[in-house]
């Protein structure tokens, strides 16, 4: 690797960089950041930035660090071109996408590490957890890998984010992955992200002495049967264990006395991990040593501070660049910068996390609220101020947003929206509270959904919503797909659309058809011309069939018969609901119901 000095002869180039081709995941776990992002259009890598990585020959690339990367529609491409650079690879996944293709293209890069996250054993854990796995076709993908790779000397890791819901499968989740021939299995602590009332009730916190006895008898397990697989723990605390076998623990790690063992650190252990002679507060060498490369292609230093855009220069010029080392000289003279990066806390400096102190179970803009948790309810009286709009949790038919000082429950029928830039206190179907708490409970006070509710109304099968343009809009599950009609006839629940770049995903059909008509530039009168010649039948919902008819929907109850839209003034029955789109009437039609229940 080439060596270029700056800031006193100490900043060469990165040993390892972190490559998020995408920023949007396949599923939506219980305890991952990407369930509480905003349903929106996110940037794609540019394969041909590659090439502006040539100097790295030598480095380590980790892919995939935050999302999935095998959504990319050119990862096949990415692991072949990093590979052709001479770069070393670690690839982490949660191998729903891994299909024998892909498989092959990882053969064929002889990646040095392969990091499956994979939470519990036991199907219905993992699916509680995992939502949108299916527990058998996963486990199959990981377990042709594994056997797949027979005879390399690629290391296999499994990640399993810990939590209340698979605290008690900690040995069989060994023992499994044990029998399978996996190297380490890293048991990470489920960090509290959000005011999120699950996420709290799922925190080890109040029952951390059941999670040490639980995790010293999974390591007098490993140590007494001498289990190949190398244990990660998710906490530091006292241990009689660690007292007993001194030699079979090195900080978190445990292991056993089996000769084929082998302890695989993190690719941030190893390169972020530890002194560096500018640094003066923290055993931190992050902003000197890797870097992230974010789907839009900006650079950046401690997973937060932009530095450049490999579209505008060369990965050279940005990382000695003269806002990089601004960035560096910040981090060297302020100690409270570092002291707040949750990063550090828990992606690199794990092994100091103390079981025993509360605030090692929340990220630092939470840290101060959490000795007034109520971990029962969930509830956590927390007054953050986001930076941004951010979506803290769907529920029933709302999303529930945090912006500023206040929360406001978005009904999803308003599709996409621009938080920061929209009036919603003058909104009669928003719903703005000052808590998080108070926006949640008046949402359930207005629904009355279970998410055993919003399940039964899921579609059993695809449904034709609207033909538009070249594109037929299908309902699926909590999902509208735009599909281009010379795909010919497509079976939908047994058809992978998500990674098909031709294919249009949305949560509401309003935001699905936005972007149709936005790629097909339809203007006004194009779009008139297109209106049905005559009413269609768009789809039954409940009491009710939904009709199409020029530019408005109408909901039609069934007890009415048959009706001649185009005839009729519709506009005249009370009963008849009408609207622009779609997820409107539908919204108008679910809220009736629900009246109707609760009358009687």
């Amino acid at each position: 690797m080439s060596r270029h000095f700056d800031m006193n002869g100490m900043l060469s180039l990165p040993k390892m960089i972190e490559i998020d081709p995408v920023e949007a995941c396949n599923l939506r776990c219980r305890m991952c950041h990407v369930s509480f992002m905003p349903s929106e259009k996110h940037p794609i890598f540019d394969i041909d930035l590659v090439s502006k990585l040539k100097a790295l020959k030598g480095a380590f690339a980790s892919i995939g660090s935050g999302f999935e990367p095998m959504l990319y529609r050119d990862f096949d491409r990415l692991m072949g071109e990093l590979a052709n650079l001479g770069v070393r690879m670690q690839l982490i996944t949660n191998g729903t996408l891994l299909n024998k293709s892909k498989l092959q293209r990882l053969l064929e890069c002889d990646l040095e590490i392969i990091n499956f996250s994979f939470d519990g054993i036991r199907k219905e854990t993992f699916e509680h957890i995992r939502r949108g796995a299916e527990y058998a076709d996963t486990l199959r993908n990981i377990l042709d890998a594994r056997e797949a790779f027979v005879g390399k000397q690629t290391a296999f890791l499994i990640n399993t984010t810990t939590m209340r819901s698979n605290l008690d499968e900690s040995v069989e989740i060994l023992d499994f992955w044990d029998r399978h021939d996996f190297d380490v299995v890293r048991f990470l602590p489920m960090v509290v992200r959000y005011p999120d009332e699950e996420l709290i009730r799922e925190s080890l916190y109040p029952v951390r002495e059941d999670m040490k006895r639980v995790f010293d008898g999974a390591a007098v397990h490993l140590i007494e049967n001498n289990l190949k697989t190398v244990m990660l723990l998710p906490y530091q605390y006292a241990s009689q264990v660690r007292e007993r076998f001194p030699e079979n623990y090195s900080g978190l790690y445990v292991y056993s006395n089996n000769l084929a063992k082998r302890k695989i650190l993190s690719l941030r252990e190893r390169f972020q991990l530890g002194e560096h002679p500018l640094m003066r507060f923290y055993d931190c060498r992050a902003a000197f040593s890797t870097a992230t490369i974010l789907a839009n292609g900006d650079i950046q230093l401690c997973y937060k501070y932009s530095i450049g855009n490999l579209h505008k220069d060369s990965f050279e010029d940005i990382w000695f660049g003269e806002e990089a080392n601004r960035v560096r000289q910040l981090i060297i003279g302020d100690p409270a910068d570092c002291a707040s990066c949750d990063c550090f806390r828990f992606g690199i400096a794990f092994h100091n996390l103390d079981a025993n102190r509360i605030e090692n179970y929340f990220v630092g803009e939470l840290g101060a609220y959490a000795k007034d948790v109520d971990f029962h309810t969930g509830l956590i009286h927390a007054e953050v101020t986001p930076r941004a709009p951010r979506l803290v949790l769907s529920e029933g038919r709302y999303n529930i947003v945090a912006y500023g000082d206040k929360y406001f429950g978005v009904p999803h029928g308003l599709g996409p929206l621009e938080v920061d830039k929209t009036d919603f206190l003058t909104n009669p179907n928003v719903i703005v509270e000052g808590t998080f708490a108070s926006a949640l409970a008046r949402i359930r006070k207005m629904t009355s959904d279970t998410a055993l509710d919003c399940e039964k109304r899921l579609p059993k099968a695809p449904q034709l919503v609207q033909s538009e343009g070249d594109y037929n809009i299908v309902v699926y599950g909590d999902k509208y797909f735009a599909i281009p009609q010379s795909f010919g006839h497509l079976e939908v629940d047994k058809t992978d659309l998500l990674t098909n770049p031709n294919v249009i995903v949305e949560g509401t059909f309003a935001s699905a058809l936005a972007r149709i008509r936005k790629m097909t530039g339809d203007t006004a009168l194009d779009y008139e011309r297109k209106l049905p010649k005559a009413p269609q039948l768009v789809l039954s919902e409940g009491d009710y069939n939904i009709v199409a008819y020029g530019d408005r929907h109408f909901g039609i109850p069934h007890r009415l018969g048959p009706l001649e839209v185009d005839k009729a003034d519709l506009s005249s029955v009370s009963d008849v609901v009408i609207e622009s789109e779609l997820e409107a009437v539908l919204a108008r039609i679910r809220k009736l119901g629900r009246l109707r229940e609760i009358s009687g």
